[in-house]
């Protein structure tokens, strides 16, 4: 169904550059790579990559991180998605399977929070399907305004068709009865209610039978399965399916079973799904004597086969998965009906897959890290698919495994393993470095291998070795909430607050939500174990970050333990991995919207219009007002005005220099808070300041990103319709760039307005929106009878000249109607060359229509710019065939012509 749903927008908003649409298709075994922040990269990259060319800030932030190898922090990410959503006039959103996203609970609720507030700031169409789930249904009711929700079941009629359609793959004496088949589409339909899922385990229960007879008694079990019509009475129905499948898998050849029971243990037992290679190799390793060929790997089509019906592979990616959740759940109940299989083989399997000698001259090689190397490294081991698994998961196997400590260690001791452990203590770091120096305690560490550790500190005097990141045992086992290994580490004498560590291990357990070992930590300095000088600048760190991410019980403790909200910690810049660049607390919990915590630090003394510091390069200056504003926190905006604070309070650095509150709640739209600010006196003409915005006011963010309603308000208040921006630049010239027509028709409605008004360049309104091909903008300007359409900029570009580059023929046509000059030609050398016409630019940009038109009116076919270039000369130099075959044809006719 979300198929037919995302095929309908394409199909009816594809073509409009100004909507757009993103979708999620959310799975349960993807829980590792479907967290929060990789949700909303996902959005932002779909959103972001329907505009062209890519807007500067999302250009920014991936050269940004790319330069530094990191991954983007979630606020960033957030931020760049705002942005992109605030150019669209539309935003379609589309969420499948929720009920598979975030099984735990918080992880989901926290996307759906986030999500919330996305639809309330900017008005996007949300489209989500689940299964039926009543703590989901408050969590939408909760996150979202004006919910309608539509119980959707497939009818007896559709299931049918489904059936039927299947009956063909079951044996030919059921397929010839028509009697018998009738029957089977009768009674599967009326006792799967509706599944699918059901009817498909049915048949597979069906194609094995031997006889009408065993067909029928099979027909009345199910019959029998589905008389409850509750929730629980169809989970008791998949149960009792499952239950007779595993009977029909242990009924095949002794070698069948046991590979199914394999294929099925490690399918629901994965950390991540597993392609269908990786699968092959991991059930093909039996030691690590031994290394995987592919004559040793079992064969796709059985290895599904066997599994009657329970797995199935997404041949899109190559990805074997589970039918659904339920056999999962399933799986995790009657775990010994799969024996031989054990989460012991797992962990033994990935430890020895790790073991193979060709592996072993790269990872002892000390230059391993280095950048021509790793990727050596990573292209020599593309023939074996299931290290990157085994390398990221042993730990965690081992621990849900009676493994014993000695054979962990003995994996530990062998560097090999240490080194290919690695990168998974690296993958979620802030800073993706070449990171050496990790010591077998910070794996085991790592993965909360308790009794590893106390063996390894037994036998090893220092409990704080630094990888070349600074970071320590504890680190890791801070970030990963392994409470107990923290505790055992810091009995033995580890720092709680290790020199140049960052982040620190508080920080990393608050940013983890691992209140248990904030707890032990704050403890910790408590009992003045601690022996570093800089647990204020720690804990405040740590205060910031729960309160970024809403942990409430988090801020309480630091609260308690003295963290101050209103200390700004100075970072080292010099320091490319230090992350104390992040506004204050109050400042950070008004940007997420977490109002009971705002209310919180304000109650512990936090100041209500404390600055963000320089050093946090995008935020400098800004106050808590406008974070609160920009995100659309209505009720911390109300919170924040009762106490006094600064109504006009400007960013002081960066693109933020200048902005008011009320500039950014006009810049995303937020209606209300600019009501409120409006009345609170703030200033409706405050101008931004820095290098590439100077002079843009409230009026011009809000006619940038098309609201009417804002721009209505703005123009009631006295703002300046003809005000300007460091390039002259006018709300009449954003809006007609942009198409925003009603806002174009409420300022011409003006008397201030000048609608011919040229920029330092010379580009007037017009020319913006014949670019992008705005046919209702132009004509209004048109009606105006005050702007001139041909009308050629400092470079000597008219708006047929843009009309021409972007292939806006009905733009074209209404200008030519109009009597512009089709040969106008460029008067200076930038991107084209001096004199070039219209002509020759839609010749090089391969715009046949264009080019038809543009002879049609006229256009000389043989003028030449200041190089000699013809328009065929650009066709040519751009392989543009078509546009070639055009004006040779008008060419020879024309030698004709004048020959005769």
């Amino acid at each position: 169904m979300t198929s037919t749903v995302i095929d309908h927008l394409g199909s009816t908003f594809g073509h409009d550059l100004d909507i757009g649409i993103a979708y999620i298709y959310c799975n349960f075994q993807r829980h590792d790579q479907q967290n929060l922040d990789e949700l909303f990269a996902s959005l932002l990259k779909q959103l972001a990559a329907n505009m062209s060319p890519l807007p500067e800030f999302v250009m920014n932030l991936y050269a940004s991180h790319q330069n530094k190898r990191s991954h983007p922090i979630a606020q960033e990410i957030l931020d760049a998605l705002q942005k992109t959503i605030s150019r669209y006039s539309r935003v379609f959103v589309v969420i499948d399977a929720l009920d598979e996203y975030g099984m735990t609970g918080s992880s989901r609720e926290n996307f759906l929070t986030q999500l919330g507030q996305l639809q309330e700031q900017y008005e996007i169409n949300v489209f989500m399907t689940s299964r039926f789930n009543t703590t989901i249904d408050v969590e939408v009711d909760t996150n979202f305004k004006h919910v309608r929700q539509l119980e959707i079941r497939a009818d007896g009629e559709e299931i049918a068709r489904y059936i039927e359609s299947r009956l063909n793959a079951l044996p030919s004496a059921i397929k010839n009865n028509p009697t018998l088949r009738k029957d089977i589409i009768k009674r599967i339909s009326n006792s799967v209610k509706g599944m699918f899922l059901l009817a498909n385990i049915y048949l597979n229960l069906l194609s094995h039978k031997v006889s009408e007879t065993e067909i029928l008694n099979q027909l009345a079990a199910f019959e029998e399965f589905g008389k409850s019509e509750s929730e629980r009475g169809m989970t008791a129905a998949l149960n009792k399916a499952y239950s007779q499948t595993m009977d029909r898998i242990n009924q095949q050849e002794s070698s069948h079973a046991t590979l199914a029971k394999k294929v099925l243990f490690w399918t629901a037992h994965a950390r991540r799904e597993l392609t269908i290679k990786e699968l092959q190799h991991a059930l093909a390793t039996s030691s690590a004597q031994r290394e995987v060929c592919d004559a040793d790997l079992p064969f796709e089509e059985t290895m599904v086969a066997v599994c009657a019906g329970l797995v199935s592979v997404d041949m899109t990616g190559k990805i074997i998965q589970l039918a659904h959740y339920t056999v999962q759940e399933y799986i995790y109940q009657k775990s010994k009906e799969l024996l031989p299989a054990t989460k012991e083989d797992i962990a033994r399997t990935c430890i020895a897959y790790l073991s193979f000698s060709s592996f072993a001259p790269h990872l002892s090689d000390r230059r391993f890290w280095l950048d021509p190397a790793w990727q050596r490294f990573q292209q020599e081991v593309q023939p074996y698919p299931f290290y990157h698994y085994a390398a990221t998961n042993w730990g965690h196997h081992t621990c849900e495994s009676s493994i014993s400590d000695d054979e962990v260690l003995e994996a530990l001791d062998s560097d090999i393993g240490v080194m290919a452990s690695t990168m998974a203590l690296t993958a979620n770091s802030y800073i993706i470095v070449s990171v050496s120096g990790v010591t077998k305690l910070h794996v085991a560490a790592h993965f909360g291998l308790e009794q590893v550790v106390g063996k390894l500190l037994s036998r090893e005097s220092n409990p704080d070795p630094r990888d070349t990141i600074q970071r320590t045992p504890l680190c890791y086992a801070a970030e990963q909430g392994h409470d107990e290994v923290v505790k055992l580490l810091i009995g033995n004498g580890a720092d709680t607050d290790p020199q140049g560590a960052r982040p620190t291990p508080l920080s990393l357990a608050t940013e983890g939500g691992h209140v248990d070992v904030v707890q032990t930590l704050l403890n910790s300095q408590d009992a003045g174990t601690s022996q570093s000088a800089k647990t204020g600048i720690s804990n405040w760190w740590a205060l910031s970050i729960a309160a970024h991410f809403g942990y409430e019980s988090n801020v309480r403790l630091l609260l308690e333990k003295g963290a101050d909200p209103n200390a700004n910690i100075e970072p080292d810049m010099k320091d490319p991995t230090d992350m104390w660049r992040e506004p204050p607390p109050l400042s950070r919990a008004a940007n997420a919207g977490h109002k009971d915590i705002v209310e919180l630090l304000l109650l512990k003394g936090a100041d209500p219009d404390q600055r963000a510091l320089k050093s946090t390069i995008y935020y400098h200056g800004i106050t808590p007002l406008s974070f609160a504003a920009a995100r659309g926190h209505e009720e911390i905006v109300h919170l924040l005005l009762r106490r006094g604070v600064d109504v006009d309070s400007e960013g002081m650095s960066g693109n933020c220099h200048g902005r008011t509150p009320l500039s950014f709640a006009a810049h995303f739209g937020h209606l209300s808070i600019v009501k409120l600010l409006l009345a609170e006196g703030a200033d409706p003409n405050s101008e931004a300041k820095s290098v590439t915005i100077r002079g843009r006011t409230p009026l011009s963010y809000a006619s940038i990103s098309g609201h009417e309603s804002i721009v209505q308000l703005l123009i009631a208040n006295w703002a300046n319709v003809q005000s300007k921006s460091r390039s002259a630049r006018t709300p009449l010239s954003h809006a007609a760039e942009y198409g925003r027509k009603g806002i174009v028709q409420m300022l011409l409605q003006t008397e201030q307005v000048e609608p011919d008004w040229a920029h330092k360049d010379g580009r007037t309104p017009f020319s913006y929106a014949a670019e992008n091909g705005y046919t209702g903008v132009i004509q209004m300007l048109l009606h105006t009878e005050q702007v001139e359409p041909d009308f050629a900029d400092e470079n000597g570009r008219t708006p047929l000249s843009y009309a021409a580059e972007h292939g806006h023929v009905t733009t074209a046509q209404l200008l030519l109607e109009r009597g512009v000059d089709v040969d106008s030609i460029c008067t200076r050398t930038g991107r084209w060359n001096d004199g070039t016409t219209p002509l020759m630019i839609a010749a090089e940009r391969n715009h046949e229509d264009i080019v038809r038109l543009l002879i049609k009116n006229g256009a000389d076919i043989g003028a030449t710019d200041a190089t000699g270039m013809t328009a065929l000369s650009w066709a040519r130099m751009h392989g543009c065939e078509e546009v070639q075959r055009v004006l040779m044809e008008v060419k020879k006719n024309k030698t004709a012509s004048e020959g005769e």
